[in-house]
């Protein structure tokens, strides 16, 4: 098989009318002479089979000769179609290469990675860069060898999660992969059969997507002690899980697996993936109790460090919601086996939660803050989003006992009016009503009034109250529907951004920045009208560290991580005409602000700013102001 190189000098030769030297080979496809007489020596044995040949004449230079067309052209169309199955984007590269490096611990040649994708060396020794830098961020290293290439090292559980990731964005239905490392979609559900099977027959539950979190672990377990590269776990630990249900069902896909693959896992792995089953299983409603009362004393603590660290730093009061304290509790248990054997979820389908639910998203993250603090762990985006889905109902239901009203209805008791009325009110009106009860004129003076948000009466009331009173038709015509509408309106609460997004708080800037000198200007522009304290800049970063606050559609959120009530609250924009990388992703606005939860402002902010992280055509829009009075006009229209 022809190499891309290799691919390179015809090309090059087959267009050139006249011989072309060795050093004008070497210029145009970036390599060096000697390389140039290398690959046309090793190519000529296959050209030869297939009509054709490269002549090297000392001091003529070089030159193709093809004898038999069809056959040479034949050879070049093979070549060409697997080509086209090559990795196309930079991204796509980086992806072959990285997963490649990360399944093996021995040397890989630039040059073969050139010949495997079908690019240059020079264009592979960039993506090596790349590769490089991310790859320093996340502890690992990269060793080069001038005669045998390169290759990764570092510690086995970063190494084997910084592959799962990788995978997990790579479309597994590209066919370039497949010559080289059999991680494909048909092998990773061969092993989800497997594990269906084997905890079939136990007490433990696994979800789908637990299931094939599992499958790609023992994949990228298999490649690993392949290539002799098995995880570390301590002899104690591993006594500790032989005696687990866990253990005996991690036994049984080994056994499994060996007769698929040929590879037979050693005790470290088969531990490896009890762990992993205990971190993913279910926690049964119907055991709750149990749980709560034996196992729940370390969970207990997390979920008051949790819900104390939302108090204290967002003035979110949430422990009053038995709902969410059992459901924290059922979920906080598996968690912490996660976090303890350092198996934290990096792949979720809940990823999109953050742009979806920012605020319930944020409201984690500062939950998760107090946790990463006392274990001295770094929180996954992934575990943060999951969490989040807690607050998003605990949220809900706050919101519901705020803003749902309680309605008292005045009417005769005649048959099928009540029904009527209340079918009419539902239909219309469920998501803002409450209770709604029914009761004749009669009654009315020894029923307590003070519990009702809205009375409507189908007669004139004699009774004087300062509660809401409208006035309605036995069969709640149209103009009735529409005045119980304007009070639900009114009782919707309302943020006047005009007054936390003022003119002296906006900027458009032209100047190239980096995140961290943005911040800072921000804040100082900030503070020639609000005087900050001179911790602001520190409770920034320190948000920033527990989690980038960069959104989709280009917009970044830095914030203090604890809400101070004392500073007037604010919301500061900055446009930029050029886009920065915040941490993964291009930023374009900058919304700073500080505002304090008392009448729901913060959730009302997010739920603005959803509107925009949500569709690219706001986001566009408001990109492209260059005024504050044009920013508030697109915000007010389209937000």
């Amino acid at each position: 098989m022809l190499s891309s190189i290799q691919l390179d000098i015809l090309e090059k030769l087959s267009k050139s009318p006249d011989t072309l030297t060795s050093n004008e080979l070497a210029f145009s496809i970036g390599v060096g002479e000697k390389t140039v007489r290398k690959y046309i020596n090793d190519m000529n044995v296959e050209l030869s089979e297939c009509g054709a040949t490269i002549e090297i004449k000392q001091g003529k230079g070089i030159r193709l000769i093809v004898s038999n067309l069809t056959c040479f052209k034949e050879l070049l169309d093979r070549h060409n179609e697997k080509a086209l199955t090559a990795p196309e984007s930079p991204d796509e590269r980086i992806n072959y290469i990285l997963i490649r490096l990360l399944t093996t611990s021995k040397f890989i040649s630039i040059y073969d990675f050139a010949d495997e994708i079908y690019v240059s060396p020079s264009a592979v020794r960039k993506d090596i860069q790349q590769i490089k830098r991310n790859m320093t961020k996340v502890g690992l290293k990269i060793v080069h060898n001038r005669e045998n290439g390169i290759k990764i090292t570092g510690d086995e559980t970063i190494i084997r999660n910084q592959l799962r990731r990788i995978i997990y964005r790579f479309d597994l239905n590209k066919d370039f992969l497949s010559d080289q490392v059999d991680i494909s979609l048909d092998s990773i559900e061969d092993i989800k059969n497997i594990v269906t099977k084997a905890i079939s027959a136990s007490k433990v539950s696994l979800t789908n997507e637990a299931i094939t979190s599992l499958a790609m672990h023992i994949l990228i377990g298999i490649y690993r002690t392949e290539n002799v590269n098995v995880i570390p776990i301590e002899p104690q630990r591993i006594v500790e899980i032989k005696n687990t249900e866990e253990y005996s069902i991690a036994s049984r896909i080994q056994k499994e697996t060996c007769a698929r693959f040929g590879i037979e896992l050693p005790e470290n792995e088969i531990a490896y993936i009890a762990m992993h089953i205990s971190g993913r299983k279910n926690l049964h409603n119907e055991y709750s109790q149990t749980i709560l009362e034996v196992d729940s004393e370390e969970a207990n603590i997390v979920y008051n460090l949790m819900l104390r660290s939302l108090l204290k730093n967002s003035d979110i009061d949430f422990f009053g919601d038995s709902s969410l304290r059992i459901n924290l509790l059922l979920h906080i248990i598996p968690f912490l086996e996660r976090l303890k054997n350092n198996m934290q979820m990096s792949f979720s389908s809940l990823n999109n939660i953050k742009d979806e639910y920012p605020y319930a998203y944020e409201l984690s993250v500062t939950a998760m803050s107090a946790v990463s603090e006392y274990y001295h762990k770094e929180i996954s985006q992934e575990e943060i989003s999951y969490f989040a889905i807690h607050y998003i109902l605990a949220l809900d239901r706050k919101l519901d006992s705020k803003t749902k009203a309680n309605i008292l209805i005045i009417t005769p008791m005649t048959f099928g009016v009540s029904q009527l009325i209340s079918y009419r009110l539902n239909k219309r009106f469920a998501d803002f009503t409450n209770i709604i009860k029914f009761i004749e004129e009669p009654q009315l003076a020894d029923e307590d009034v003070n519990g009702y948000d809205l009375l409507l009466t189908t007669e004139k009331l004699t009774l004087k109250t300062n509660i809401p009173c409208i006035k309605i038709n036995p069969i709640l015509d149209d103009d009735d529907l529409k005045n119980i509408e304007n009070f639900f309106l009114k009782m919707q609460p309302v943020i006047n951004f005009s007054t936390l997004m003022r003119p002296e708080l906006f900027e458009v800037i032209s100047d190239v920045m980096a995140k961290d000198e943005l911040i800072k200007k921000q804040i100082t522009l900030i503070n020639k009208t609000i005087h900050l304290p001179d911790n602001f800049y520190d409770l920034v970063i320190q948000r920033e560290i527990h989690g980038s606050t960069e959104y989709n559609n280009k917009i970044a959120i830095p914030h203090p991580i604890k809400t101070d009530n004392t500073i007037p609250p604010f919301i500061s924009v900055y446009i930029l005409k050029k886009p920065v990388v915040w941490i993964n992703q291009q930023v374009q606005i900058i919304f700073m602000f500080s505002i304090n939860n008392r009448d729901n402002n913060t959730k009302l902010f997010f739920e603005r700013l959803s509107k925009i992280i949500r569709n690219e055509r706001i986001a566009q829009r408001l990109i492209n102001c260059t005024t504050y009075d044009e920013f508030m006009s697109e915000f007010a229209k389209n937000c």
